[in-house]
């Protein structure tokens, strides 16, 4: 799968290569028009505010965590005080779906060593 950036680097060697090689001005320009636009939406994207329940759902951290990390200061405030908003460049590394049923997994199975009785056939024979 090709990355944003990978797109935008090819799109900037395809526009010389017209330039260069075929002497094609207009297509190269149409290139180079590509590259500057989707480099200013992803520009604004980055600057985009969002309210701390849609940071949540972006980055899979509960609103509590990352209040605690507006409040220590790991996160700046874009917002104010009463209406905190995290500037979408500013937001954490999203968790992994795969690290958190890995986490939940060891856990359990953790819970289950810890609260596992040994079974022993000799009671229910006894007690009949």
């Amino acid at each position: 799968m090709t990355t944003i950036t990978e797109l935008l680097q090819r799109w900037t060697d395809e526009a010389a290569h017209l330039r260069e090689r075929y002497g094609m001005d207009a297509a190269a320009r149409l290139c180079d028009a590509h590259v500057r636009e989707l480099t200013a939406a992803l520009s604004a994207r980055q600057d985009e505010l969002l309210t701390v329940a849609a940071a949540a759902v972006e980055t899979r951290y509960s609103t509590q965590h990352l209040r605690a990390l507006l409040a220590e200061g790991a996160i700046p405030n874009a917002g104010t005080k009463g209406r905190p908003r995290i500037r979408r460049a500013d937001l954490p590394s999203p968790k992994s779906v795969s690290s958190r049923v890995r986490a939940s997994a060891n856990g359990l199975r953790r819970r289950t060593q810890t609260n596992q009785k040994t079974f022993d056939a000799s009671r229910i024979v006894r007690s009949r």
